[in-house]
């Protein structure tokens, strides 16, 4: 699309009269020629990305699937001739099919993580303000709030769902005056350098209700960090024998999240695969879709008696 975008630009800039003139004011408009191309280029590129992510996922699902049967076929035989072949036999069948049930699990959470964030109007991802709706109910709820009791639903919130990832609670939560030198202020941001990690949010924002998508968003991030970290956790050798024996498991299997799709997350998180500018890269990432998709469907489902149970346990009276 840039040998596209140069060749509009070449055309409007060596040519002169009222045709070339009609055709200037349609490529640079707020609806242009050019941004209409790079939206339909961009939305191509982010289904082909969606449906080659789904792809692998059912390919590995099937691998998956037919090593365990061929496996599980081998073992059977061979404890067949064995006195207590039968029991053997019908333990060997419920780990097989506990196997293939969450083979089944992991490709459908991984198909659903391919095709999360992609907007399937345009193919495009969620623009900045798309952060989900609220009911009017809540809004009214959230404006007769004062500021002191708005952090602390927030701070609820986070802990709730950071609980519910199986993060450290409570969540360090600062709520303060985030505008950067250059004047751009963002709604908050995830700190993952801090002991502990620090959700840091912008204090005027808290007015909106729509900063509940920031919260919600923002401890995805943090429940991302805390994957990557479960993935790459090396267990001692006892505990690898306790694993390795059922006792227990390994931290990252906790978690239904593809294996694929935490390491696509790594190597974004990594020194040098983030990108904060410009918007269409920094949206397209798979942490910030992610991110959002889960700060949207947390906004869209928070009903006026979820908010009311979020303030109760937080020690505030709503009216």
């Amino acid at each position: 699309m840039t040998k596209v975008t140069l060749a509009v630009w070449d055309t409007m800039e060596t040519n002169h009269g009222p045709a070339i003139d009609a055709f200037s004011a349609f490529m640079r408009g707020p609806s242009s020629g050019a941004g209409l191309l790079n939206e339909f280029h961009g939305g191509a590129t982010a289904f082909s990305r969606a449906h080659e992510q789904a792809a692998t996922a059912v390919s590995s699902c099937v691998a998956t699937m037919q090593l365990t049967a061929t496996a599980t076929e081998l073992y059977v035989k061979a404890v067949s001739v064995l006195p207590n072949g039968a029991a053997l036999k019908a333990a060997q069948l419920l780990r097989a099919r506990s196997s293939l049930q969450s083979a089944e699990r992991r490709a459908i959470a991984a198909i659903v993580a391919a095709y999360r964030g992609v907007d399937f109007g345009t193919g495009q991802s969620s623009g900045p303000d798309d952060r989900g709706r609220f009911d009017e109910q809540v809004g009214d709820m959230w404006s007769a709030l004062s500021d002191a009791d708005r952090a602390k639903i927030v701070q609820q919130m986070a802990d709730d769902l950071a609980r519910e990832y199986g993060m450290d609670v409570p969540v360090n939560v600062k709520i303060g005056d985030l505008t950067r030198p250059d004047g751009s202020v963002p709604n908050g941001y995830w700190d993952q350098n801090t002991k502990p990690p620090t959700l840091a949010l912008h204090e005027p924002a808290l007015s909106d209700p729509r900063l509940l998508h920031t919260v919600a968003h923002e401890i995805r991030h943090g429940y991302q960090n805390h994957l990557v970290a479960d993935k790459n956790y090396k267990p001692g050798w006892i505990e690898q024998m306790m694993i390795d024996a059922g006792v227990k498991k390994h931290p990252f299997d906790e978690h239904n999240v593809p294996r694929e799709v935490v390491e696509r997350w790594e190597k974004n998180l990594a020194p040098g695969g983030y990108v904060g500018d410009p918007w269409d890269r920094y949206a397209a990432q798979p942490v910030e879709r992610d991110a959002r998709a889960s700060g949207r469907e947390f906004l869209n489902a928070l009903s006026e008696e979820k908010l009311r149970e979020y303030a109760k346990k937080a020690g505030v009276t709503i009216p």
